[in-house]
């Protein structure tokens, strides 16, 4: 799990096998991963202006988690 930078937009990422696996984002300029479960589930956050908000990544899916109560959602 990490981050890597192509042309100063950070996309989260994950190794495996040799190879680093580009995970995505939402409508977000970059994101980031922070850790892994053993179901495979990962977390991290997307950006999207100047605010970060909460997704985890579940076998090739984004889900947005929110971000803070007074903060609108993404969708």
């Amino acid at each position: 799990m990490g981050q890597s930078s192509v042309d100063a937009v950070w996309y989260a990422t994950e190794s495996s096998h040799g190879r680093v696996i580009d995970l995505g984002s939402l409508l977000g300029s970059g994101s980031a991963a922070y850790g892994i479960n053993d179901a495979g589930q990962a977390g991290g956050v997307t950006n999207v202006g100047y605010q970060e908000f909460a997704i985890e990544w579940n076998h090739g899916k984004v889900i947005e988690l929110g971000g803070l109560p007074d903060v609108p959602a993404l969708r």
